[in-house]
């Protein structure tokens, strides 16, 4: 009896340049003025929390949860004909929450037909959510981006079968991968040297306080400028 769905990217400009929930708002306001007013309180379906890697290839990527020793049955890697990573989903996708990391630059290419104008690797990684409840249950939500670790595999072998280890982390996961190792000496001496090679070397603190500034920006004048 009370509902109304609005889906937009706020990428997605007016032909003068206008924000889409302007555009949205000059056909409601006449029959709702306190629109905006009530759009703190509307309920958030579906929201990404994007962050975007430039000159890293997601080939280079380890993505692992960090508070889980084996996820291998929810890490999930997508291959080119090439065999080169495209894409990874770390999570299930039915799921409300999941994270997926994939060739930013690949797809653009793919739906755009052209190249980008900035060179080199582009990786994007996305905390995708949905049925999130009211803008405010955002703000008050624990940090996404700390339920997972961001690594970057060592370009140095360890030994004459590293190269197959990373492989096999590529495929399944490095946290699978280790698991898939029997003797507990070398499973040791594996996950030693990825955690001295390849530390987390991203701060997830520093990127989730900016999802203030980055919700209105996309919720334009909606929020302000001050979105608490």
């Amino acid at each position: 009896m009370n509902f109304i769905r609005l889906e937009f990217n706020p990428k997605v400009r007016g032909q003068n340049g206008e924000h889409p929930v302007d555009l949205i708002g000059n056909v409601l306001c006449p029959s709702w003025p306190n629109f905006f007013g009530d759009l703190e309180h509307a309920r958030f379906t579906r929201l990404d929390f994007a962050v975007d890697i430039r000159g890293v290839h997601i080939e280079q990527l380890g993505l692992y949860h960090s508070t889980r020793s084996v996820f291998s049955r929810k890490f999930e890697a997508q291959f080119d004909r090439g065999g080169q990573t495209t894409g990874i989903y770390l999570g299930k996708r039915t799921s409300n929450r999941y994270i997926v990391a994939y060739d930013k630059r690949r797809e653009f290419i793919e739906k755009q037909g052209k190249r980008p104008r900035l060179r080199g690797a582009w990786t994007r990684i996305e905390c995708r959510h949905a049925d999130l409840g009211n803008l405010r249950t955002i703000f008050d939500m624990p940090n996404p981006l700390l339920s997972f670790t961001l690594t970057r595999y060592p370009s140095q072998q360890l030994d004459e079968t590293s190269a197959l280890f990373l492989d096999s982390c590529r495929y399944r996961g490095a946290q699978a991968a280790l698991y898939r190792i029997k003797n507990r000496r070398t499973r040791t001496r594996y996950r030693a040297w990825l955690s001295e090679l390849s530390p987390p070397w991203w701060n997830p603190h520093d990127i989730w306080e900016q999802r203030g500034e980055a919700l209105a920006n996309a919720l334009g004048c909606a929020l302000g400028t001050n979105p608490h």
